[in-house]
């Protein structure tokens, strides 16, 4: 019976995290670094269709750094004199593709252009039960940073890999306790649920 209930709050903690996000390598707090201001690009007169289902319409869309700042339709604002402007005008303009089954490693091709070139801009890595080393999580993912890919990275926790580290072999109730507790601790900092 203490299997069982292990087991059914295992199943109901996957369940809970499969909606949870990964972690955005764009969004890594860096209290030590001053931030500076990222270089605004505005992409013009565009047919924007924003992914939501609503009628596409002509508009602008303003881009500061890595982030959409804001959609305007209608009545054209004043772009700043320092912006990189766009001109999108016979051309659709549609938010960044989620590839949610996808194969590459950052470390060998790190600007992923053949993603880039079909509109997708995170990618996710780490399914069919194989990810990086648990304890390579934080190295691995400063090794990215450093290397500026060309996508964001969503990172799966693979089943496999989890299981490796945890050293699997028969299900007993110790180890699946810290089967657990690993993969609570990887997806509060470094990926998002099981693969």
């Amino acid at each position: 019976m203490a299997i069982q209930s292990v087991i059914i709050n295992l199943a109901a903690l996957i369940t809970c995290l499969v909606s949870v996000t990964s972690y955005a390598l764009a969004t890594k707090e860096r209290d030590d670094q001053p931030i500076a201001q990222p270089e605004l690009t505005v992409v013009q007169g565009g047919l924007v269709v924003d992914g939501t289902g609503a009628p596409a319409f002509e508009g602008d869309v303003w881009i500061r750094g890595r982030l959409i700042e804001k959609v305007t339709q209608g009545d054209r604002e004043p772009v700043p004199f320092d912006a990189r402007v766009i001109d999108a005008h016979g051309r659709v303009v549609a938010p960044g593709f989620v590839d949610p089954h996808s194969h590459g490693d950052p470390l060998i091709t790190p600007a992923f252009e053949n993603f880039l070139a079909q509109g997708v801009t995170t990618i996710t890595l780490g399914q069919d039960g194989s990810s990086p080393v648990v304890v390579g999580f934080p190295a691995l993912y400063e090794q990215y940073e450093e290397l500026g890919l060309g996508v964001n990275i969503a990172m799966f926790v693979g089943h496999g890999s989890l299981r490796a580290a945890t050293s699997i072999d028969k299900i007993q109730i110790q180890v699946l306790l810290r089967l657990r507790r690993s993969l609570r601790c990887l997806i509060r900092r470094w990926t998002i649920p099981l693969a």
